[in-house]
């Protein structure tokens, strides 16, 4: 089943890596997508 508060978890925590919440921008590979 789909977890949509996964994401949000995700995006900020790519957004603490400095990712800014875009697929790809973070320096770390992030399995969000």
């Amino acid at each position: 089943p789909r977890q949509p508060h996964r994401r949000r978890v995700r995006d900020a925590e790519r957004k603490a890596a400095g990712g800014g919440g875009s697929p790809g921008a973070a320096p770390e590979p992030v399995p969000a997508m």
